[in-house]
């Protein structure tokens, strides 16, 4: 792993993303680099709310399973913490809606995607981070809310699952193994 400082921020840069890359590009350059410019503006998302509420990033972390921007937000008012959570998929559905407008409808269907699998409740992705905030928020306990959570991850991937069946969604193979990956780390 190469590790270097940029101002007060830790960018950790793990083999594991060059190999990733390699092979997205090997299979599809030119989804590969959308992709890779939609990862990039989905952090540039969470930098600036980061900026604007005063928050530092720790660590920049890129790695096999894309790009993981670290911040410490547990002690942060739960309105900076979803702002600044929520502040990635923003950026992509603004993204999305510009690459619609210019007339780009791959691009847009890509960050879109990369927007909307973000906002998936599973493992490391905002979604779970959202998520679980809420349910902690609003729940009577940590018992409940650790329950109500488990049982709203099975839903949305039932909700997944079936979504792909009934459209006939095949993905490609780079899909797979995301898709693979995420319910690997996801502790469901």
């Amino acid at each position: 792993m190469i590790e270097f400082k940029l101002m007060k921020t830790r960018i950790c840069l793990d083999f594991s993303f060059f190999a990733v890359l390699t092979v997205f590009f090997f299979f599809n350059s030119g989804n590969a680099l959308c992709a890779f410019m939609c990862c990039i503006f989905h952090e540039l998302g969470h930098l600036v709310a980061m900026r604007l509420c005063g928050v530092n990033a720790d660590r920049l972390l890129f790695y096999g399973g894309g790009i993981r921007l670290s911040a410490e937000l547990d002690d942060r008012p739960f309105r900076v913490r979803m702002t600044v959570l929520s502040a990635g998929c923003v950026f992509n559905f603004l993204l999305a809606l510009i690459f619609l407008c210019c007339g780009i409808i791959e691009a847009a269907i890509i960050s879109l995607f990369t927007g909307i699998l973000n906002l998936m409740p599973f493992s490391y992705l905002d979604g779970a981070q959202i998520f679980r905030a809420m349910f902690e928020r609003y729940s009577s306990g940590m018992r409940v809310a650790a329950r109500s959570y488990r049982i709203f991850q099975l839903v949305v991937l039932g909700i997944a699952a079936a979504f792909a069946a009934i459209c006939g969604v095949i993905p490609d193979i780079t899909l797979l193994f995301f898709i693979a990956y995420c319910l690997i780390v996801s502790k469901i």
